[in-house]
């Protein structure tokens, strides 16, 4: 952001001040010296005795005190002079600088508008009807747009960086929303949806859950493709931002202070980046590859992950409540004080994953591998699916409550 010098009025006010408090003391010394020569004290003489006449002599005296009144004024002047000057061209650079920012406003502003033209520009096809049933039989593409919405998302991601430089925050998420929301369309969960409840005779969309997901996975996954390169464009650069927390006084309306990744649907591509502070409630992620990637603080609550790579990705304060992670390998994750309540993790790779002080209450470890996982200080009294050998497996302590029947066996030095 362009930093504009102090404001002109303010030193131009200054300005006056001092002008008006030296003439005020040129007119008391001229005061003073017109007294002296009318009225003042006659000189004296080296004798003590009174020199007349004293008229002439306060004259030369008037005289000479005069010439040095006005040598100092002289200079007074100049020096005033080179302030004026300097803040005449202070006054000049500020009105430039802000015309520039004026431009650059405007510059911002004119892309913004020409990169929304550009996202919403759909491919052109040319539609075969059912001569019948008056319905869509085929379409065949004519034009293809798909390389002119990815320049327009790379523009907004320049566009949301220059913002964030000139410090407009609101224009800022204002874009990433955009990018949002045009991810939400292009993820196509409701396709999705209405897949598994044609396939799963359900009535419903609130009765489609993991297992219907899960078991369709399980069909299609051979044939089913990443999701689009638009999907893909938009994740990596949000991934890549800048800043990742709204600012104090424009919380989103879901109360989570970052990216709004709700019900987005990512299949079959390597993430990368940092996502903290997320809503990514309802969404759904597929066969994807996010190692090391940062989850930290999000709300991930009903999220469902299905055969996801996520080693040493970072989990941490993420609310993971009535989710899954089904058949993720987990390894080396940390997860210290996530809620994991009622969530699926059955048959996750969760060797050295660090669970400290996480709530794993009525979460479900059956099959998963948790050789060297970190338990301490967790609750595990009501967790699903635990067998002995997966306790004596993991790494416990004192404060760790197990299910009824399980026991720990504290390892002695040199155990493994």
């Amino acid at each position: 952001m362009t930093t504009l010098p102090a404001n002109p009025n303010k030193l131009d006010r200054t300005q006056t001040r001092w002008m008006w408090a030296v003439s005020l003391f040129c007119l008391a010394i001229l005061a003073a010296a017109t007294y002296y020569v009318g009225w003042g004290p006659d000189p004296i003489g080296e004798d003590g005795s009174p020199i007349h006449p004293a008229y002439g002599h306060r004259l030369n005296d008037f005289r000479n005190f005069s010439l040095g009144l006005a040598g100092i004024i002289g200079i007074i002047l100049v020096v005033w002079r080179g302030f004026s000057r300097d803040n005449q061209a202070k006054a000049n650079v500020a009105t430039a600088l802000q015309q520039a920012e004026d431009a650059s406003r405007a510059q911002l502003s004119e892309r913004y508008t020409k990169a929304i033209e550009q996202l919403v520009k759909e491919d052109e096809y040319e539609l075969v009807m059912d001569e019948q049933t008056g319905q869509i039989k085929k379409k065949h593409l004519i034009k293809d747009h798909q390389t002119t919405r990815l320049g327009a998302i790379y523009a907004l991601e320049a566009l949301a960086k220059d913002y964030y430089a000139h410090k407009d925050e609101g224009q800022y998420w204002a874009i990433l929303d955009l990018l949002c929301e045009y991810l939400r369309k292009k993820s196509d969960k409701e396709g999705w949806v209405s897949e598994l409840m044609n396939k799963n005779k359900h009535q419903s969309t609130r009765d489609v859950g993991l297992q219907d997901l899960v078991d369709v996975y399980k069909v299609i996954s051979t044939n089913l493709s990443p999701s689009n390169t638009e999907v893909q464009a938009i994740m990596g650069l949000l991934g890549r931002l800048p800043n990742y927390r709204r600012p104090g006084n424009a919380l989103h309306a879901l109360a989570v202070p970052g990216l709004n990744l709700k019900d987005t649907v990512l299949q079959f591509f390597r993430l990368e980046g940092r996502y903290p502070h997320a809503n990514w409630q309802g969404a759904w992620l597929l066969g994807m590859q996010a190692d090391q990637v940062v989850f930290d603080g999000s709300q991930m609550s009903r999220t469902l992950m299905v055969h996801c790579t996520l080693t040493q990705a970072r989990f941490s304060k993420v609310a993971l409540e009535h989710g899954a992670l089904f058949n993720c390998d987990l390894a080396n994750s940390v997860f210290g004080k996530s809620n994991l309540r009622e969530t699926n993790l059955q048959g996750a790779n969760l060797q050295r994953a660090k669970l400290r002080m996480a709530d794993l209450r009525g979460a479900d470890l059956q099959n998963a591998e948790l050789q060297g996982a970190g338990f301490q200080g967790v609750d595990l009294s009501t967790a699903k699916g635990l067998t002995q050998a997966q306790i004596d497996q993991a790494e416990l302590d004192k404060r760790t409550k197990l299910p009824p029947g399980l026991v720990w066996k504290q390892k002695t030095e040199g155990e493994g």
